[in-house]
């Protein structure tokens, strides 16, 4: 899952606006996020019922909200004239 969600660019352009403002959005930045935040070397080492797994699913659920948010108010934006 978390390296699929790297390659969402929704989620690269979460990651951005959360924790990486001066960095490009791009598949190599969430990435780096994505291990940082959740304290692994490698996504592979995000297993089932770790603290890693545990922290991967709060960034997760971060990013649904965040994407949610953003869906609302995006939609909103194309309906003012």
């Amino acid at each position: 899952q978390a390296a699929l969600l790297s390659q969402d660019e929704a989620f690269q352009r979460f990651v951005v606006e959360e924790y990486a403002p001066d960095q490009g959005q791009t598949e190599a930045t969430a990435t780096f996020w994505v291990r940082f935040l959740c304290d692994v070397k490698s996504r592979a080492d995000i297993l089932p019922d770790t603290e890693a797994a545990a922290k991967f699913k709060q960034l997760r659920d971060d990013f649904y909200l965040w994407r949610d948010e953003n869906d609302f108010w995006e939609a909103t934006r194309e309906v003012r004239p």
